[in-house]
């Protein structure tokens, strides 16, 4: 009961602060404002300087001299860009300006839809909405494959998993493909893992930054998905690779608690931190993460991914001719 209303506390709190983030004192948009907002707002909110080694305050004596009242946009977005890339975050940002790519940038180019679509599917597939792609790769291996969770895509498509289930009839297995996946919304992800539950488990742990030193950080919140939806008991092979961040990761780590689920593939790309929007005084809007996802081990996926149970890395020449190794091997394990 403590711990309930603990978790309930907390989620208040959160959502509090969430009220808030365009309200409060004016301040008067000059370079140094902006950029002391910016800093102030990380410093105060972000849950990882400890665990990413990070030395914020010398950050600032590095990056604070470097703006002026004769600073202008361009110049400020450097400044901006050149702290932040410091984090290696991709959730800490300025969309529209400013992204953190270095992992998606050095991430190779080792999934190609096109080449499951005509030489594994030879064309014999359907979609829900142009962005769940299934068909079957055999008789008795069912193929899904997931191209983003965006918040932005309505919640229907991501409903028709029971269309996708009960179009597979009773075949044993099915391949979930989530390579290149960006991420999106942590809902629709679940949305897809509750089709593959057994019963009610934990998936995940979470901690939020709640307090102005850099290591104050609430206890663990416990995350649990259990089974709704048209169900599928069979064995699923959940495809992985570096370009799958985000809301992908934290479907990767959920589903993967389920004991008939196994992932393949190569590591997630390690980036989970959960944002909120914030504004500058020149009318900027930027994302500062506040909590950090842990497995359901407890193991920390921030910059370092979710490792498969599976390891096997595609080579970009393979790609190129039309052979997908990842996709060979769930279609072999499926097959014993």
């Amino acid at each position: 009961m403590k711990r309930g209303l603990a978790k309930l506390i907390l989620i208040l709190l959160i959502l509090n602060s969430c009220s808030e983030w365009f309200v409060g004192a004016d301040v008067e948009d000059t370079p140094q404002n902006n950029f002391d907002t910016l800093w102030n707002d990380f410093d105060h909110f972000y849950p990882a300087f400890g665990y990413k080694k990070v030395d914020w305050d010398s950050l600032y004596s590095v990056y604070s001299p470097q703006v002026d009242k004769y600073t202008n946009d361009d110049e400020l977005l450097d400044v901006f860009s050149a702290m932040l890339d410091n984090l290696h975050d991709g959730h800490a940002d300025l969309p529209g300006r400013y992204s953190y790519q270095g992992q998606w940038r050095t991430a190779p180019k080792d999934f190609s839809l096109e080449v499951v679509k005509t030489k594994y599917l030879n064309n014999s597939f359907s979609t829900v909405g142009r962005t769940i792609y299934y068909g079957k790769l055999e008789p008795e291996i069912g193929y899904i494959y997931i191209r983003t969770f965006s918040g932005n895509v309505d919640v229907s498509v991501f409903k028709g998993i029971d269309k996708i289930i009960r179009s597979f009839g009773a075949i044993p297995s099915v391949i979930i493909d989530v390579r290149d996946n960006g991420g999106g919304s942590s809902n629709n992800a679940d949305i897809i893992i509750a089709r593959f539950a057994d019963k009610k488990r934990l998936t995940s742990w979470w901690q939020y930054r709640t307090g102005k030193n850099h290591s104050d950080l609430s206890v663990p919140i416990a995350a649990y998905l259990k089974p709704e939806g048209i169900l599928f008991s069979g064995k699923v092979a959940v495809l992985t690779n570096v370009r799958c961040f985000s809301a992908t990761e934290h479907f990767v780590t959920s589903i993967s608690v389920f004991p008939n689920v196994i992932l393949i593939g190569d590591s997630t790309g390690g980036g989970t931190n959960g944002p909120f929007y914030r504004e500058l005084p020149n009318g900027w809007i930027f994302r500062v993460p506040r909590s950090v996802t842990f497995t359901a081990d407890m193991e920390v996926i921030e910059d370092v991914g979710i490792i498969p149970d599976i390891l096997v890395l595609n080579k970009e020449e393979e790609i190129a001719n039309g052979r997908d190794a990842i996709l060979d091997a769930a279609i072999e394990y499926l097959g014993r």
